[in-house]
């Protein structure tokens, strides 16, 4: 089976459609074809970039027309399947800028403060918005980062993740870096601010995990999928 026939399967097995069968085949080929594996990452943080929004706000009927085209795959076939994906994260990448473009996490309590950073990390994707500078020097990526900020900007290490690039957002109505990480193919977002966010110091949904530390008097929060303490464990490594 092409990599083109696989597209259906793996966005049916994001609608709970696949038997266990299917399933099992679909993941051995997924282990073995990172193009396949994007391709789910990228239509998955998709799904949860616009779920995320519309629980906060009801996405406009543009975003949810794309999304619903995606239903029609079968019918358009690949070619049509990748224009409906294409514009569906043409239009969520609107979405989340009108999102950055607005004071960030602003009055949020405690709980949805890390659910809005869990939602940036996921509109954050590579698939979804590409990286302002895509590198994996911390001096290059340092460099990026010195006229955009108002404080000294840091690239910490994060042990065995790597940096693959980042941008710059708001956090509370004041730019701060987001540096992208990868770690064992999953997608890491790391906060850089001069102030501390209201919230607890680790925090997670089931799924993905948000925690913060001190490190050189900055603000460090590390939003990705996996357990607390592995994101704990991150960040208490960290180094400049």
């Amino acid at each position: 089976m092409t990599c083109s026939e696989r597209s259906e399967a793996i966005s049916a097995h994001l609608d709970g459609e696949l038997a266990g069968h299917e399933v099992a085949a679909l993941e051995t080929h997924l282990a073995s074809c990172g193009t396949c594996r994007r391709q789910l990452d990228g239509l998955r943080a998709l799904k949860h970039a616009v779920a995320r929004v519309e629980g906060r706000t009801a996405p406009p009927e543009a975003v949810l027309a794309r999304v619903e085209a995606l239903r029609l795959r079968r019918e358009t076939g690949w070619t049509g399947f990748r224009v409906a994906v294409a514009a569906a994260a043409v239009m969520v990448v609107a979405v989340g800028a009108l999102f950055l473009a607005r004071p960030s996490f602003l009055p949020y309590d405690q709980r949805s403060l890390p659910a809005e950073l869990i939602a940036d990390h996921l509109r954050s994707a590579p698939d979804i918005m590409p990286a302002e500078i895509a590198s994996g020097n911390r001096l290059d990526v340092a460099a990026f980062f010195r006229t955009k900020v108002p404080f000294d900007p840091v690239v910490p290490r994060l042990g065995p993740a790597s940096l693959v690039g980042g941008r710059v957002c708001k956090v509370e109505g004041r730019k701060v870096q987001l540096l992208f990480y990868e770690l064992d193919g999953r997608h890491l977002s790391l906060y850089v601010s001069d102030r501390p966010a209201a919230m607890k110091s680790c925090h997670d949904d089931g799924e993905h995990s948000v925690c913060q530390r001190q490190l050189a008097g900055l603000s460090l929060i590390l939003v990705g999928k996996g357990q607390e303490s592995e994101m704990s464990r991150l960040l208490d490594e960290a180094t400049l």
